[in-house]
Formats: C-alpha cells, sequence, structure tokens
C-alpha cells in the first residue's frame, strides 16, 4: 500500500510550545489532508481534542484512531507526533496505512522567495510549481517505504 502523498496544515507559529502535546490528524474516510493538533495533555479532555480534530478536518468528528486502527479512549496517549486519524464514527479504514512507521523530520528555512516550498513539493509529489506564491510555513507529509520499512517524512518550510 502506498498511499498518496498527505499535505499537512500548520495551525501553529512554533512546533516546540511549552506545555503542549501534538500530533498529526487525518480524515479516516479520506487521508489526503493532515492537520498539525496542538493541546494541553494535562487540561483538555478526550471531547475537546476530538472536537478540535473535527474544526480543523471540516467533519463531524466522533471517534480516533491509531495507525494500528486502535480506537483512542485517553487524551494522554495522544501526542508524539503521532498520526491519527478521525472519524464522524464510521469503524477504522482498510485503506489507511497500518504498521509502524519511522518518523523522520525535515526542515527547511532560507530566506524569502527562493524555492523552499517549490522544492519540497516536488520532493513530495514530483510536481515542481514555477510560479511564485508566498508561503509562511507549510508543512507535508510523505508516507514511502524504504525496503520493507515505512517511513513517514514530514517536511516544512519557513522563511528565514
Amino acid at each position: 500500500f502506498s498511499p498518496p502523498p498527505t499535505k499537512l496544515v500548520s495551525d501553529m507559529t512554533d512546533a516546540a510550545v511549552a506545555g503542549q502535546s501534538r500530533f498529526f490528524a487525518l480524515s479516516n474516510a479520506s487521508p489526503a489532508e493532515a492537520h498539525v493538533i496542538l493541546f494541553d495533555a494535562q487540561k483538555a479532555s478526550l471531547d475537546q481534542v476530538v472536537s478540535q480534530c473535527g474544526e480543523a478536518l471540516d467533519l463531524p468528528a466522533k471517534r480516533l484512531y491509531n495507525e494500528f486502527g486502535n480506537e483512542i479512549n485517553d487524551v494522554k496517549s495522544l501526542g508524539g507526533d503521532q498520526t491519527i486519524f478521525v472519524s464522524a464514527g464510521e469503524a477504522f479504514s482498510a485503506d489507511a496505512p497500518k504498521g509502524t512507521c519511522q518518523s523522520l523530520m525535515l526542515p527547511c528555512w532560507a530566506a524569502g522567495a527562493v524555492g523552499k516550498s517549490a522544492v519540497t513539493l516536488r520532493f513530495v509529489n514530483g510536481q515542481f510549481i514555477e510560479q511564485y506564491d508566498p508561503t509562511i510555513e507549510d508543512a507535508y507529509r510523505k508516507i514511502t517505504l524504504r525496503g520493507n520499512q515505512a517511513l513517514c517524512l514530514t517536511s516544512w518550510t519557513q522563511q528565514d
């Protein structure tokens, strides 16, 4: 199984926000776009996090699943940059990538208007964008195989 590249939509200004946990939320029904979800693991309830995921993905979120298809029932089991699938009530999708996925972060910082996003898009989905489109911060995720090991490559671009 080789899913399509997943665009991450970053809802944060800094990846390392003190006291916050984060994970990547994808729609269980169609995992094409992911959102970075930040939450306070000490204060947030599971219902609050599910609601936050629903707002980010624009769907009536009811259930969360980890990458193995296990339903999340405790907010303390979220975080650590894991991938979470958000469901509107349906069971875990058989089309979602399963199994362990080694995560690698690939930052791309440089001055403005030098082609960071264009190079990142070329890497993620094989398309090179020739038209300039100003970007403050953007992130992308690509799931690929290296031998028989799944790799979750997360790349983000940020103006220096």
